[in-house]
């Protein structure tokens, strides 16, 4: 902006960039703050698992890793809001990565694949996917189906009627 230093919409707007400035660098404090002991204790339960191998103990350890992709998942947010994160593009093969990650959280889904490779950011666009992937697991009572074709990705997911559907893509909504 070409505005005179003491113009009122110039110290707005550079007030405002020193308020999102200010809350990038204390993402990036408190998500330092927040993996560093949950990376301790992931590595305790590594040590625990070898001595006493324990359904438990795995189950901790995925919740671990949960907390630490919701962290991951912020901060590229924060990032691409802040215009910090430059989005790079590659194919990568959206079966493949279905199929490793459903196999991963223990997902029992039918996936009929008739398209393989799409040209997308895959950090961003996987953060989707195993946002999708982890509510099919936690709400689908029976028999998920995934199809993937070269225009459509669908979650068919045999759950409970939703009551409120207009609701659905609200944040923080659940039902």
């Amino acid at each position: 902006m070409n505005l005179p230093k003491d113009d009122e919409l110039r110290i707005l707007f550079e007030t405002i960039n020193k308020q999102i400035e200010n809350i990038s660098a204390f993402n990036k404090y408190l998500s330092h703050e927040l993996k560093t002991p949950l990376m301790s204790i992931m590595s305790q339960l590594d040590v625990l698992s070898i001595k006493y191998p324990n359904e438990n103990i795995a189950q901790l350890k995925d919740k671990i890793l949960f907390i630490k992709n919701i962290i991951d998942s912020l901060n590229y947010l924060l990032l691409i809001e802040a215009k910090k994160y430059k989005i790079q593009y590659s194919d990568f093969n959206i079966c493949e990565f279905i199929k490793d990650y459903c196999q991963k959280i223990n997902l029992n889904a039918q996936i009929m694949c008739n398209h393989n490779t799409i040209k997308t950011s895959k950090e961003l666009f996987s953060l989707v996917l195993k946002n999708l992937l982890e509510n099919m697991k936690k709400y689908s009572l029976k028999d998920p189906q995934i199809t993937i074709t070269d225009k459509f990705i669908s979650f068919e997911n045999k759950s409970t009627q939703i009551k409120n559907i207009e609701k659905l893509t609200e944040k923080f909504y659940k039902e």
